[in-house]
């Protein structure tokens, strides 16, 4: 079995978004988001590639005093033998 990244939920404060490995909890990589991304980051394995993406809705949020925006952005994790 291959290993797989888990996207933690965005970094209100600096908003960032990482990714994990799961089997060792290693940080794969960080992304600063362009707003705030109070949304739960979704993620998808590409049947073709076998290559992991993280999908995110970076919109802001008033009541959380974060950016505002309008944004969904798709990473591309690093690719197999991370």
């Amino acid at each position: 079995m291959e290993n797989r990244a888990i996207a933690r939920r965005a970094d209100q404060e600096r908003r960032a978004l990482s990714a994990y490995e799961t089997g060792t909890g290693r940080l794969l990589w960080q992304a600063r988001l362009p707003a705030g991304g109070q949304s739960t980051p979704m993620s998808f394995v590409s049947s073709r590639t076998g290559r992991q993406y993280v999908v995110i809705a970076a919109t802001g949020h008033d009541a959380l005093a974060t950016r505002k925006g309008d944004y969904l952005i798709a990473y591309a994790l690093p690719a197999k033998g991370f």
